[in-house]
């Protein structure tokens, strides 16, 4: 039996195609917990003035991350080429940052947590991230 060599078998995975999102898990599956590579610890840091800022901050980066899943099925249900692949390193932190209000950057622990809580239960209802992939396999570019 001849097998493929590595390279190829990788180019093979991590290559997408539109309509097809078999890679890397096919749902913008990462490997490693979120927001630990050395690129998102320094936004974060750069982006929070204190523990809760850094927490409403990652959860707004979340919140970037499934309007980006929504874009990227739309781009391949439209047929240009797609990346499902983990958002590590892919993060608009410009954006996620104009996503921020403004007041925040200036409000103490205290201050922030009841918006931080808010924020948390909202998405926690809502469920943001499950129905931007539901989206996506109603577009007909994703299975799960």
């Amino acid at each position: 039996m001849k097998l493929k060599p590595p390279i190829l078998i990788a180019s093979t995975v991590i290559s997408i195609h539109p309509g097809s999102a078999l890679a890397d898990h096919g749902n913008f599956h990462c490997e490693r917990i979120p927001f630990l590579n050395e690129r998102a610890v320094s936004a974060v840091n750069k982006l929070s003035h204190n523990k809760t800022m850094s927490v409403i901050v990652k959860q707004y980066a979340e919140k970037w991350e499934d309007e980006e899943i929504v874009r990227t099925c739309k781009a391949a249900a439209a047929g240009k080429s797609a990346d499902f692949t983990c958002m590590q390193g892919r993060r608009d932190w410009s954006a996620i940052k104009d996503m921020v209000p403004e007041s925040y950057f200036s409000m103490d622990p205290a201050t922030l947590r009841p918006f931080q809580l808010e924020f948390q239960k909202q998405r926690a209802k809502e469920r943001p991230r499950e129905a931007a992939l539901k989206q996506c396999e109603a577009l007909g570019v994703m299975k799960r």
